[in-house]
C-alpha cells in the first residue's frame, strides 16, 4: 500500500504563502501577460534595421502605457481605501460626541440623585445616626468634581457631531484631488522627442505619439493622485490625534463618574439600613 504524503507542517505553509504573495506582487507590477525577450536585443543598435527598431520602439511604448496604467490603479484603489477610512473616522468622532453627551446627561442625574440623598439624610427625624451628624460625602464628591471641571480634566473637545477635521468632506477631496489631474490640466511637457520616420512607418510613428499622449495623461493622473493620498494622510493624522485627546478625557469623565455612581449606592444603601434600624 502507498502512503499518504506527510500533511505540510506550519513552516511550509508560511514559505507557500510567501510564495503566493511574491506571485501576486509580480504580477500586479509586471502584469499577467507573459514577459517576452526582445530578440533584437542581442543585437546592436547600430545594426538593426529601421523596421527592427520601430517594432522595439512600438512594443516599449505599449508596455509603458500599460505599466503606468496598472501604477495609476493602485492609486485609484488607495484613495478608495482613504476615503473609506475617512468616513469611519468621521463616524468616530459622532460616536464619541454622543458618549461624552450620554456621560454629561448622567452626572446631571447624579447630581439629583445626590441633592435628593443629602436632603433625606438630613430629615431622619427620630433617630440621629453618623449619616446625619457626620461629614456629608456627597458635597465632598461635589467640590472634587467641580475642582476637575474647573482643571478641564472631564471636558471633551466639543463640536457638532462628525465635524473632526478628518470628516467626510475631507475624505471627498482627496477623491477629488485624485481625479483632477485627469484633464490634462498638468504642466505641459516641454522637450518631448520630435519622431520622425520614414513614411512607410508613417502609423507607426502615430501609433507612439498617441501612446505617449496616453502615458502623459496618465501620469499626471498618479501625480495628482498622490498628491491627494499625502494630504488625506495629513487630515488621518490630525484626526486621529485629536480623537486620541478626547478618548483621554472620556477615560477621566468616565472614571469620575464611576466614583460618583459607587459613593450614590453607597449612601443609599446606608438610608435603607438606617429604615431598618427604625
Amino acid at each position: 500500500m502507498s502512503k499518504k504524503p506527510p500533511a505540510p507542517t506550519g513552516a511550509e505553509k508560511a514559505a507557500q504563502r510567501r510564495r503566493d504573495e511574491e506571485e501576486a506582487r509580480n504580477e500586479l507590477f509586471a502584469g499577467k501577460d507573459e514577459v517576452v525577450i526582445d530578440p533584437n536585443a542581442a543585437t546592436p543598435l547600430d545594426q538593426q534595421s529601421v523596421q527592427q527598431l520601430v517594432n522595439t520602439a512600438v512594443r516599449t511604448h505599449k508596455d509603458t502605457t500599460a505599466t503606468a496604467a496598472r501604477a495609476l490603479k493602485v492609486v485609484e484603489e488607495a484613495q478608495q481605501v482613504q476615503r473609506d477610512t475617512m468616513g469611519q473616522l468621521a463616524e468616530q468622532n459622532k460616536k464619541m460626541y454622543d458618549i461624552s453627551r450620554g456621560m454629561d446627561q448622567m452626572n446631571e442625574e447624579l447630581t439629583y440623585a445626590e441633592k435628593l440623598l443629602s436632603y433625606m439624610r438630613r430629615c431622619c427625624c427620630c433617630w440621629m445616626c453618623d449619616s446625619c451628624t457626620g461629614a456629608d460625602p456627597e458635597e465632598a464628591r461635589k467640590r472634587d468634581w467641580e475642582r476637575r471641571v474647573a482643571k478641564g480634566k472631564t471636558q471633551v473637545a466639543k463640536g457638532v457631531p462628525g465635524a473632526g477635521k478628518g470628516g467626510a468632506g475631507a475624505a471627498g477631496a482627496g477623491g477629488k484631488g485624485g481625479t483632477a489631474g485627469g484633464k490634462g490640466a498638468g504642466p505641459s511637457r516641454l522637450g518631448d522627442p520630435d519622431i520622425q520616420l520614414p513614411e512607410e512607418h508613417r502609423a507607426a510613428e502615430m501609433g507612439m505619439h498617441e501612446e505617449t499622449r496616453k502615458q502623459n495623461a496618465m501620469i499626471d493622473q498618479i501625480q495628482a493622485g498622490l498628491e491627494g493620498l499625502l494630504a488625506g494622510a495629513k487630515e488621518m493624522t490630525d484626526e486621529l490625534t485629536t480623537q486620541n485627546r478626547q478618548l483621554d478625557g472620556l477615560d477621566t469623565k468616565a472614571e469620575a463618574t464611576k466614583g460618583r455612581i459607587d459613593d450614590v449606592n453607597k449612601n443609599s444603601q446606608l438610608r435603607n439600613m438606617v429604615l431598618k434600624k427604625k
